[in-house]
């Protein structure tokens, strides 16, 4: 990927159900670069992400959404 230089310079998002308090609650942060989406946890910044492509990503979200609404 050209201009990746590693997940500590990407942008991460974590989502707004996560709350305010990072040691009480258990969130995936997201970031997205080029056709790329990491995922990691967000109680561990340090233990890697794992990166999905972009089309992966939107059929995650896609199902589980689903999922949480049968």
């Amino acid at each position: 990927m050209s201009g990746y230089e590693g997940p500590d310079h990407l942008t991460w998002k974590k989502s707004s159900y996560s709350g305010a308090d990072a040691n009480t609650t258990e969130c995936v942060e997201v970031a997205f670069f080029g056709d790329q989406t990491f995922v990691r946890d967000s109680k561990d910044l340090g233990g890697g992400s794992i990166r999905l492509p972009k089309a992966a990503w939107a059929s995650l979200i896609r199902v589980t959404a689903t999922e949480s609404h049968s």
